[in-house]
């Protein structure tokens, strides 16, 4: 009998020695669950984040777009046309408006690469919250447009 006591008290000894491992093991998991959690939820906030700093910048961007298009507009209104200097002021703000309106195109493309990265594929939102103008045309030297020579009558 004493064989048996000796091998039950083993037995005893290992089972409650597994029990103990698998609370680890447990435990561990649990833990390692745990902090893959957190550093999931953290990825996730970095995700937002990212797409809320492109849609702040486009937001700045388009603007002061707008700003700068009525701007432009107001100034073309006032032109005087014979002034090469009124017209080479008003193509440097054209040639910012285009520079800005590229940046803005380009802003919104990363966003829509950005959300594709995450798998959202319809940009419906995107376009019609961020609307892009389209480049503005310089103003032409005086004399080099059609009602300047007056072609535009003879057609």
């Amino acid at each position: 009998m004493r064989n048996y006591d000796g091998l039950n008290q083993l037995g005893r000894l290992l089972s409650e020695s597994m029990k103990e491992e698998e609370k680890r093991r447990v435990g561990g998991n649990r833990r390692n669950k745990n902090t893959l959690i957190a550093v999931q939820k953290e990825i996730l906030q970095e995700i937002a984040s990212q797409s809320g700093r492109y849609g702040h910048k486009l937001t700045v961007l388009l603007t002061t777009l707008k700003e700068l298009e009525e701007a432009i507009t107001m100034q073309k209104q006032h032109l005087n046309w014979h002034s090469d200097a009124e017209r080479e002021a008003i193509n440097q703000e054209i040639e910012r408006f285009n520079r800005l309106q590229q940046e803005a195109a380009t802003v919104r493309h990363h966003l829509i690469i950005h959300r594709e990265a995450m798998g959202l594929w319809a940009h419906h939102d995107v376009f019609r919250l961020y609307p892009v103008p389209p480049a503005l045309p310089l103003l032409e030297p005086q004399g080099s447009s059609r009602e300047a020579d007056g072609s535009a009558l003879s057609s």
